[in-house]
């Protein structure tokens, strides 16, 4: 199957001012998807319509996914200007890293709003449509969700539980024909723009730690052939499959090394 399939299907990107988000979003226009774009950040949201407009037919809806009324009101202009949706993909997040001890409460729900709900809240919004469509789900995750990390644990937390609903909705749906995929992503080259959030909730410049990255496009594409074949799980580079080989054939020793990573954490006493 090739991109031509996705030729005048309708595609809501959530979390896609910037990113893997707005990476797919060009690559499903260049397709000849017509693509609706969302973010929180008007103004941003803005700055990338005006960048992807030209490449085919797209809308921009702000709103933040882990509101429910905005989240209803993204689906509803969605299918007021196309009238269906056949590819959802929640990608709304908050990067995140911080010791559990150091994060506040506020911090602890704000993380878990915008990582799980803002992922399945435009599920059950759009599911409707999905039905009709015989549509896709792909449900944007992290190699964070295969292990529980020191100094990102309410971050891998809300990954984790992507593994669940993708596996429950894929249980539930398969008789009506929808298709739900979750991809586990791993470092991937970030905008000038992007940040990170501690955990006393204060947006930080994203750190540079000289590891490998996958680019933006690499995943865009994996994202659009997990749609294509109906994938129902995708982890991406080399060390995210080292290490779900070794959750399943070696937890302990999994255990033993991030035990020993913590301890090197000054942060996490």
């Amino acid at each position: 199957m090739t991109n031509a399939s996705f030729n005048k299907k309708v595609v809501l990107i959530t979390g896609s001012t910037q990113g893997i988000g707005k990476t797919t979003a060009f690559h499903m226009l260049k397709a000849g998807a017509c693509v609706v774009i969302n973010g929180r950040d008007k103004q941003r949201l803005q700055e990338a319509y005006e960048e992807l407009s030209p490449y085919g037919e797209l809308l921009a809806v702000s709103g933040d996914m882990s509101q429910w009324q905005d989240v209803q009101a993204l689906v509803s202009k969605t299918l007021s200007r196309f009238g269906q949706i056949d590819a959802l993909i929640c990608n709304a997040g908050i990067k995140f890293e911080d010791s559990f001890r150091r994060t506040s409460p506020e911090t602890l729900q704000k993380i878990l709003n915008v990582n799980f709900l803002g992922k399945i809240l435009p599920i059950k919004a759009a599911l409707e449509s999905l039905i009709q469509t015989s549509g896709s789900v792909i449900l944007i995750g992290s190699l964070a969700g295969l292990y529980g990390l020191p100094g990102a644990g309410i971050y891998s937390a809300s990954k984790m539980a992507l593994t669940a609903i993708s596996q429950t909705l894929g249980a539930e749906l398969a008789q009506h024909h929808v298709h739900v995929g979750l991809i586990y992503v791993g470092l991937t080259d970030n905008d000038s723009s992007s940040s990170i959030m501690n955990g006393a909730g204060e947006k930080l410049d994203f750190p540079d730690r000289n590891l490998p990255r996958q680019s933006q496009a690499v995943v865009a594409n994996a994202i659009m052939r997990m749609i294509q074949k109906r994938i129902r799980r995708k982890v991406m580079t080399r060390l995210g499959i080292a290490l779900d080989i070794l959750t399943h054939i070696s937890p302990r020793l999994l255990r033993w090394v991030f035990t020993k990573r913590a301890r090197e954490m000054k942060e996490i006493v």
